[in-house]
């Protein structure tokens, strides 16, 4: 799972100023990897070569703008969770450990049903 998160913070890096994100923005080694399980996927439909194990990693992934959201949703429920545990339920400490102006903090509490 690190990896994935290393994966898809690069990825954010790469395409920072591109609205669509394409293979080239994917590090090195994983655009390497779906070709090398490409080829041995059309070597074994051809019944040529040995057969090697298929990378189906991403046929199983969801859209790319659901998993985003999904993780940026747990990212923010989890942080607000731990930013009212550290500030002992205190609203205006909150928000001075966050950076975060108090009624921003009540509108987050209320999305993530975390009581203070």
């Amino acid at each position: 799972m690190r990896e994935l998160y290393g994966v898809l913070e690069y990825v954010i890096a790469q395409a920072f100023f591109e609205q669509t994100i394409f293979p080239k923005h994917l590090p090195e080694s994983v655009r390497l990897e779906v070709t090398r399980s490409s080829f041995w996927k059309k070597r074994e439909q051809t019944g040529t070569g040995t057969p090697k194990p298929i990378n189906t990693a991403f046929d199983t992934l969801p859209k790319w703008r659901d998993y985003r959201k999904s993780l940026i949703y747990e990212g923010e429920k989890k942080y607000m969770r731990e930013l009212m545990t550290k500030a002992g339920g205190n609203i205006k400490r909150a928000a001075a450990l966050s950076d975060l102006s108090c009624p921003r903090i009540y509108e987050l509490l209320r999305k993530y049903d975390i009581a203070n």
